[in-house]
């Protein structure tokens, strides 16, 4: 189709690859989860459909190379998570439900209007002896906002930040994640934690940076000091929850805020952290809400406190909780250690949390203080299931009961 209007353009690259493959990997194995374990009122087709209206949504997302189709399928994940979490959700599904829709619904709104600013205030293109307007990315890129004044490519930027960072979320927008996840099944859990809240991070980096590069420059240490504070607030949090679903969200909110700061430390070491560490997001914590669900299918709590004492009757998968909630900070060394892309990866990783310029530096403590943080939050369900067991607690435990 003609790159003047709106296309059906798509296509790859570095950005998009790895979170298509992300994508391709995580959805079958909710699929895989789910099929003995759907969830009240037990309705299998319709469960189903949502699950692959989501993947539609999610894989067209990272494909399109034409703002107005992003848009399409960046939507097209709106409504089908608010089913999954309003139908098949806990006891609180409706407050949470329409809590994501009304956050969710707010950006999109916003940034349809920075799309069709960024549409009417672009320059036009000659389409057979026709001056016209385009959605093109490609076209877009290239512009890259020259000739706007400042305050109109803030403007625009801002009105993308608004559908990105509460689609991420970052602070102070991460209020609805904690209630969507807390009240969603365990396979919408799986999906909004691995996939779909990389829409947001993706968006940030295909629309934000590479279209008004200039404003994302002037946004960057306020974007950054958001990131800093999601970290250490999330983290924080996290360690003060007693419910296990809400430990793994709050520290979701923390890790988010590393891949912000790679995303707006704008270097290059540090757009590739946060390109790898919204993968190893995806895989650790989406595993990690599956062996939260497995839990609560067998015990039906997901109390903390009473879940002390796993470790007896079910070593192995106590162990493998504990090394999944660990393996993230090291997904990116396993396996390449002795090779020279080893030191690339991890100075991408290390540079898309340090690397942010002057605002990041001045709060190291806190940086520093957040991952350790971070660390202890993802290893503390592990840590509570290796307790010794309370006499009595699980004398009763079934894998399968």
């Amino acid at each position: 189709m003609s790159n003047a209007g709106p296309s059906a353009t798509v296509g790859l690259d570095g950005i998009s690859l790895p979170l298509l493959a992300l994508t391709v990997f995580v959805v079958p194995l909710v699929i895989i989860y789910s099929w003995n374990h759907f969830p009240e009122p037990h309705n299998p087709k319709a469960f189903l459909i949502l699950i692959l209206i989501l993947e539609t949504g999610m894989i067209g997302s990272f494909v399109a190379q034409d703002l107005l189709l992003f848009f399409v399928f960046f939507e097209v994940v709106l409504l089908p998570m608010y089913f999954m979490i309003g139908v098949f959700g806990g006891e609180q599904r409706k407050y949470a439900a329409l809590k994501f829709f009304l956050y969710t619904a707010f950006g999109s709104a916003l940034m349809i209007v920075a799309i069709l600013a960024t549409y009417f205030l672009s320059p036009k293109m000659n389409v057979d002896g026709q001056m016209l307007h385009t959605f093109s990315m490609i076209e877009l890129s290239k512009w890259g906002g020259a000739g706007l004044a400042r305050s109109t490519a803030i403007l625009i930027f801002g009105g993308f930040f608004m559908g990105f960072g509460i689609k991420v979320p970052m602070f102070p927008f991460h209020t609805w994640l904690p209630d969507a996840h807390t009240q969603a099944p365990t396979a919408g859990s799986v999906i909004l934690a691995g996939v779909m809240l990389k829409l947001g991070t993706y968006g940030f980096l295909r629309f934000g940076l590479y279209l008004f590069p200039e404003a994302a420059v002037w946004a960057a240490p306020g974007l950054v000091t958001l990131g800093v504070i999601g970290i250490v607030y999330g983290a924080i949090c996290a360690t003060m929850q007693k419910d296990l679903k809400r430990v793994v969200a709050y520290s979701s909110v923390a890790h988010l805020g590393f891949i912000a700061l790679g995303t707006f430390s704008i270097t290059t070491q540090g757009l590739q952290g946060s390109v790898l560490q919204m993968v190893n997001h995806g895989v650790s914590t989406g595993a990690l809400f599956l062996l939260v669900g497995m839990i609560y299918e067998r015990r039906h709590t997901r109390e903390i406190a009473k879940l002390r004492g796993l470790q007896k009757p079910a070593p192995i998968l106590a162990a493998v909780f504990t090394v999944v909630g660990a393996v993230d900070d090291l997904a990116s060394a396993v396996g390449v250690l002795p090779a020279p892309q080893a030191a690339s990866l991890l100075r991408a990783e290390w540079d898309a949390r340090f690397a942010c310029g002057p605002a990041v530096r001045l709060v190291s403590v806190e940086l520093w203080s957040g991952a350790r943080y971070n660390s202890t939050v993802r290893l503390r369900p592990g840590r509570a299931v290796r307790r010794a067991r309370p006499p009595g607690s699980f004398d009763r435990w079934s894998v399968h009961g």
